[in-house]
């Protein structure tokens, strides 16, 4: 097998031959994905494929399990957090989210359930409004948040606190003292 130079930061400086490399320059580069990289070339890239790909599986499995978790703890919370997801899953309803993650709630329960989220959604906003956590501090949002929704505590708290200083941000409230608005 020939040597082969890789350039795994792409400056030129830090050119390793991957043969002769018994670690991978990880702190070199300091880029996880870059070393994985430098892995996978590597002589030790089965052992280390298969340690990769144990971590990645143990962390989905973990995440998994922390979602079933949150959804039994607190329900209503976890069907906010399924209730504001973006992303691909906007494609599918709210209602027909929620349905699926709740078979035995009835549709009564869910227009409550929808009717409260959309208040939090405007709570939201009103925290956005004046600058998220990044102004007023993740403490204080989180007990503006728990306050008026007792049962926002879980992943539907933090997704709360989360799209709130998206908005702030988007919005440039994070900044109020620069922001035109003002």
């Amino acid at each position: 097998m020939h040597p082969t130079v890789i350039d795994f930061c792409g400056d030129g400086k830090n050119a390793h031959k991957a043969e002769n490399k018994s670690w991978p320059p990880l702190l070199e580069c300091g880029t996880l994905v870059t070393g994985l990289l430098a892995l996978t070339i590597s002589s030790w890239s089965h052992t280390w494929a298969f340690i990769f790909a144990a971590s990645v599986i143990a962390i989905v499995l973990l995440a998994y399990i922390h979602g079933q978790i949150a959804r039994a703890r607190c329900p209503k919370d976890y069907g906010f957090h399924v209730y504001a997801e973006f992303g691909p899953e906007c494609r599918i309803p709210r209602i027909e989210r929620i349905k699926e993650i709740f078979p035995k709630l009835s549709d009564d329960s869910v227009a409550e359930w929808i009717a409260d989220f959309k208040q939090i959604d405007d709570l939201i906003w009103r925290v956005a409004t004046c600058g998220g956590a990044s102004e007023l501090g993740r403490a204080k949002v989180a007990d503006v948040f728990s306050q008026q929704f007792i049962w926002l505590s879980g992943v539907g708290l933090n997704t709360a606190i989360s799209r709130s200083d998206y908005f702030a941000w988007h919005e440039g409230y994070d900044k109020a003292s620069t922001h035109p608005r003002h």
